[in-house]
């Protein structure tokens, strides 16, 4: 929320080509979403949510113009982590990868986000930075063996 961010665009011609002369125009399809300035500079509105088709780009070359819809997505702070698979059933010594992803107070996931991973009990195996949990050699049911936490945001 309150963050901006230029758009840029170019002109393609029908074989893929960049198009000269043409001129781009932005503009907001939905104000709630945030801010466009004519060069592109958005800000973002305080208020994190979806916004579909909330912004509009147009380019004009010789008189004709065309224009696209594009979503605006604003994700606010972290309130919860979805690790996956949240429960696993594996052999001892075995690796799985798992995942971790933050949602924010609408459930929009959070993107640039890093993890630490932790295993609290020994007995259930270990865990390395990049989620690769190898079970342990003692069978068994270990709840809540593993947690993760958001340390930081990227920029």
């Amino acid at each position: 929320p309150g963050q901006t961010f230029v758009f840029a665009a170019r002109a393609l011609g029908q074989y893929g080509r960049d198009v000269s002369g043409a001129r781009f125009f932005w503009s907001m399809a939905d104000g709630a979403a945030g801010t466009v300035t004519d060069q592109g500079a958005f800000t973002a509105s305080p208020r994190p949510g979806v916004y579909p088709a909330a912004l509009e780009g147009k380019v004009e070359r010789n008189g004709e113009v065309r224009s696209a819809l594009a979503d605006i997505t604003i994700a606010g702070a972290v309130v919860q982590i979805q690790m996956t698979p949240s429960r696993v059933e594996i052999q001892p010594g075995q690796v799985i990868a798992l995942s971790a992803v933050g949602l924010d107070e609408n459930g929009v996931a959070i993107p640039g986000l890093l993890y630490q991973w932790e295993a609290l009990d020994p007995r259930a195996g270990t865990i390395d930075r990049l989620g690769h949990f190898t079970a342990g050699h003692i069978p068994g049911v270990y709840e809540g063996a593993v947690e993760v936490r958001v340390v930081q945001r990227l920029p």
